[in-house]
């Protein structure tokens, strides 16, 4: 994710910008991420991990796989630690074979005899 953000020229001008405070650069150890806040001057505002459109759709089908194929609700509450301007809509989007496939009252997959 670093590497994509290093090379996602929009994002490095947002956060580079003056004028746009509410993405900037955190440390988190040794690594600067870009992060995103929606109001900084709130402190009950957390700062969330940018993901960059390079990593958005991999992301979003890591989390669902690693957390056990969880429905779009859980998901979108689990990955609460990023942002990306339409990572609500893309969750919403996706689709998994697997989950399709063994979904109950949608098997399509033939009928017992």
């Amino acid at each position: 994710m670093l590497k994509a953000q290093q090379v996602d020229a929009v994002l490095l001008q947002k956060c580079n910008d003056a004028q746009n405070y509410k993405y900037q650069f955190k440390a988190f150890k040794d690594v600067e991420l870009a992060c995103y806040c929606d109001n900084p001057d709130d402190p009950e505002q957390h700062w969330k991990i940018v993901l960059p459109n390079e990593c958005l759709d991999a992301t979003v089908e890591f989390y669902h796989k690693l957390l056990n194929h969880p429905g779009h609700n859980a998901l979108l509450k689990a990955l609460n630690l990023f942002y990306h301007p339409e990572l609500g809509s893309r969750v919403r989007d996706f689709s998994c074979n697997d989950c399709q496939f063994t979904k109950a009252g949608n098997r399509g997959v033939g009928h017992h005899p």
